[in-house]
């Protein structure tokens, strides 16, 4: 049944419902509530690189902390993260205050914070630069106007990068003191890589700290961490396409949806990206629903240097090479030479001339190693360079 929504539904951020997989990195969030509710908050950081989901693992968590009753406070320092790390503790805290006034159903707090000097219930933001203990009373205040209707407030700061050091210094005191009990923190920041993105992380924000103010520790209010990265497996990246596409006028074909995942290696936001230009591609031309042809529009309007390199390769390569390369591809993993023929032949390459037919496909596929279209694993094995050139080679072999 046709849907009724229409508007591109990837240009929209994903929560509630639209949220898919991080099964692990949602356990990992619901132990440290139940340490909030508690009374012995462990505050963490979410890691990974640009496009992993970062943002929207705060959002989703935002929103399964309010189910449970919890106030919350989101601060995004601005839509550039690049900025200089000069994000200061005040509008922290403001954004804390607003959180508790919102789940108490008024603005009484919040009214008084935006005095500025002029608060009669704060005094934090009667200072440029608050130290510790002018913040601890502020927040102790909060606690005592919270409870018990409020049990805690969860506060996620996207972008961690952004924060100066002495905003580090201070957060790491202030959720030290042992009466501030009320409060759950959780940092976004960006690493390179998955493995080494909690450690890689912690070390960028402790540096700064030490440069900033001298605090060789300021990063050790953040007791524990998560790594994101591409999803989990190829069926919830898939549900990562599907759910946003509910109800809407537009529909992608189950290929389309897998070569989407394939594609981009599972990455969140490049499959999204990719998924909106196959819609984008898809709506321009009239159709209900993408195929592969819309997948292929919407993956050159994405991707036209991929596709000009790879068609660039094959041309420069010889029949046998461009078979060599057609077979890793159907392989899809590292393979040796010997692999490669066993899936161009089969059972038809005869024993005695699978040596030699090995030795004629190696060098061809050393040929496609110069086009950047292959690479060479060690000394005997071969992959496909990534997901993307691999699909525009094979739309070449198509054409």
């Amino acid at each position: 049944m046709m849907g009724t929504k229409n508007f591109n539904p990837f240009n929209e951020v994903a929560s509630g419902d639209r949220f898919v997989g991080r099964e692990k990195a949602r356990k990992f969030f619901e132990q440290r509530l139940n340490g909030l509710s508690a009374g012995s908050p462990s505050h963490a950081i979410v890691a990974g690189a640009n496009g992993t989901g970062k943002t929207s693992y705060l959002r989703r968590i935002i929103e399964l902390a309010r189910e449970q009753g919890y106030a919350t406070a989101f601060f995004e320092p601005g839509p550039n993260a690049d900025q200089a790390a000069t994000m200061s503790i005040a509008p922290i805290i403001g954004e804390i205050v607003r959180g508790v006034d919102a789940r108490l159903n008024q603005q009484k707090l919040g009214d008084d914070w935006d005095l500025g000097v002029g608060s009669k219930l704060f005094d934090t933001p009667k200072v440029a630069d608050p130290p510790s203990q002018v913040v601890v009373r502020d927040l102790k205040y909060l606690q005592e106007r919270m409870l018990p209707e409020v049990p805690g407030v969860l506060v996620c700061i996207d972008e961690g990068r952004r924060i100066s050091g002495t905003a580090l210094s201070t957060l790491k005191l202030v959720l030290s003191d042992p009466e501030v009990t009320r409060f759950l923190v959780f940092v976004s920041h960006f690493a390179s890589r998955e493995q080494t993105a909690v450690v890689e992380a912690r070390a960028e924000l402790k540096e700064r700290a030490q440069h900033a103010s001298g605090d060789q520790g300021a990063d050790a209010f953040l007791k524990g961490g998560i790594a994101l990265g591409p999803f989990e497996s190829d069926e919830i990246a898939a549900d990562c396409i599907r759910k946003r596409l509910v109800d809407n006028v537009l529909e992608f074909d189950d290929d389309v949806v897998r070569h989407i995942g394939r594609i981009e290696e599972l990455h969140p936001r490049q499959m999204i990206d990719l998924a909106s230009d196959v819609y984008e591609a898809t709506s321009e031309l009239g159709a209900a629903k993408a195929t592969f042809t819309h997948l292929v529009a919407g993956f050159e309007r994405r991707h036209p240097n991929e596709k000009e390199d790879s068609q660039r390769a094959f041309d420069g390569l010889p029949g046998t090479a461009r078979d060599a390369v057609a077979a890793l591809l159907r392989l899809r993993r590292e393979s040796t030479a010997d692999e490669v023929v066993e899936a161009m032949y089969g059972d038809d390459a005869a024993n005695a001339a699978k040596a030699r037919l090995a030795s004629v496909v190696r060098n061809d596929l050393e040929l496609a190693c110069a086009t950047r279209i292959v690479r060479r694993v060690g000394e005997e094995r071969y992959a496909t360079s990534d997901e993307r050139r691999a699909f525009a080679f094979d739309l070449a072999m198509r054409e």
